[in-house]
């Protein structure tokens, strides 16, 4: 513990040992050592590594943020711009027909980048399930499991009831090559490959409604002809 000092009137000796007006003298409580510079050191020490602690533990609490991605509230989409970029994965199914963008060329998609890992992902999922299916033949749904575990990746699937493909992505290959940061992020991209949109954190199945209806359905129509679903 680190002593305190206390001034005491006469603590250099018995009164009157140093005269009437002897000032007080600094007493250590806990034997905190000689009084002097040299005290000081270990208080500078503990102090540096307190600050360091609190640094390190700031740092860590950034990083997990921009990893898994808000918790509760996300940005507003974004405008997209370019081509999106093609990828061909395995199937978190195993069995199951490759994942692969190209295959899906003529059609509006949602692209879908989440991890068991990730809360709000799974908060989101079952929303983006009853849309897809909503929209079926008209919009496809994909999604890119993220750094994770094939087993974890497939019992999340079953626990929100996804029924759309997910490719495999353990070394997060496809997030890296569009240039994101966390988790969920979901793409819009249009029949002919141009990303139309982007939304990094959680949406709602109102807020991803509303999202593929601006985005692809505006108009009466969809990019594919077919006719607007309410």
């Amino acid at each position: 513990m680190i002593g305190e000092i206390d001034l005491e009137e006469g603590a250099g000796g018995p009164p009157g040992a140093d005269g009437p007006s002897s000032p007080p003298r600094p007493r250590s409580v806990e034997g905190s050592g000689e009084d002097g510079p040299d005290s000081e050191a270990p208080r500078r020490g503990r102090f540096r590594w307190i600050v360091g602690g609190v640094v390190v533990a700031l740092a860590a609490v950034a990083a997990t943020v921009a990893f898994s991605g808000p918790s509760t509230t996300s940005a507003p989409t974004t405008a997209g711009g370019g081509k999106a970029r093609a990828f061909e994965l395995e199937n978190l199914r195993k069995g199951q027909p490759v994942v692969s963008l190209a295959a899906l060329r003529g059609k509006p998609v949602v692209l879908n980048f989440w991890a068991s890992w990730c809360i709000p992902c799974r908060r989101e999922m079952p929303g983006f399930q009853a849309v897809a299916q909503k929209l079926k033949g008209r919009v496809a749904f994909v999604g890119i499991n993220h750094q994770d575990s094939r087993r974890a990746g497939l019992e999340l699937l079953e626990e929100t009831g996804v029924s759309y493909p997910s490719g495999y992505d353990p070394k997060g290959s496809v997030a890296a090559a569009y240039g994101l940061f966390g988790m969920p992020t979901t793409l819009f991209i249009s029949p002919g490959g141009e990303i139309l949109g982007r939304r990094s954190g959680e949406m709602s199945r109102k807020d991803l409604e509303e999202t593929i209806d601006g985005l692809f359905l505006a108009n009466g129509t969809s990019k594919t002809g077919q006719r607007r679903v309410r």
